[in-house]
């Protein structure tokens, strides 16, 4: 059950950093400023932006060790796989 949720993961945390950095360079363009409260927030997740790489990675290897534990089960014969 909670698979999806790691899975899901890393493509959440890439796209938090990406409209982070989107966000600041619209924010630049308008005037240095301009909406101080999200140029706060944007430069909170810029500054955790190194553990927040390292939570994505971690997250990366939970699902692959978690794939590699299914392969394993169904060489076992322990699990089927159901393909459409």
């Amino acid at each position: 059950m909670l698979l999806p949720i790691l899975i899901l993961t890393p493509i959440f945390l890439f796209a938090l950093l990406h409209a982070a950095s989107a966000s600041l360079a619209i924010l630049d363009t308008l005037g240095q400023n301009s909406m101080w409260v999200a140029r706060l927030i944007i430069s909170l997740v810029e500054f955790q932006s190194r553990n927040i790489l390292r939570a994505a990675a971690l997250a990366e290897i939970r699902v692959q060790r978690a794939d590699d534990a299914v392969h394993v089960l169904l060489l076992r014969d322990v699990a089927v796989r159901v393909t459409p």
